[in-house]
């Protein structure tokens, strides 16, 4: 095995380690840390923009709490889909340093970070407070299939 292949495969797997560890978390906590990630940098854009006079908005705990309240669920969904495009970019690049040909390529990437959503999807079901959601591997895929897309069509 080439030395490119196999750190691709490592990379490949360590991405498939980090979502699965992030889907092992409880409901509570992964919310809790979406929120605080949240209302973190909403507050510190508010203050900039605020300070330099390109918004004035109120930067009470209230209005952030429910600005976060509004931001947090699709946020959430952009997440899934951003994770799953940059796993089709590292499954993508090793198919590639194996030699297969771009159609393959794309078909067994696509195949298997559909299959991989699936199965952490069911593993959610395992998971205190979590439910497996076929819409997520559909957002899922979406974001794999996107960046395989992009791959195949690049030139070089």
């Amino acid at each position: 095995m080439k030395k490119t292949t196999f750190i691709f495969l490592l990379i490949v797997i360590l991405w498939g380690m980090v979502i699965f560890y992030a889907s092992s978390r409880s409901s509570k906590e992964s919310n809790s840390n979406s929120k605080r990630i949240i209302t973190f940098v909403l507050s510190k854009s508010i203050s900039i923009t605020n300070k330099y006079h390109i918004t004035n908005i109120d930067l009470s705990n209230d209005n952030v709490s429910r600005m976060v309240l509004i931001i947090n669920k699709p946020l959430r969904k952009v997440v899934h889909y951003l994770i799953y495009f940059v796993l089709a970019v590292f499954v993508y690049l090793f198919f590639y340093s194996l030699g297969c040909s771009k159609l393959k390529i794309l078909l067994f990437t696509c195949f298997l970070c559909f299959f991989y959503s699936l199965t952490d999807e069911l593993h959610q079901t395992r998971v205190d407070g979590r439910s497996g959601q076929f819409i997520d591997c559909i957002i899922d895929t979406s974001g794999a299939i996107t960046s395989s897309l992009i791959l195949f069509f690049k030139k070089k």
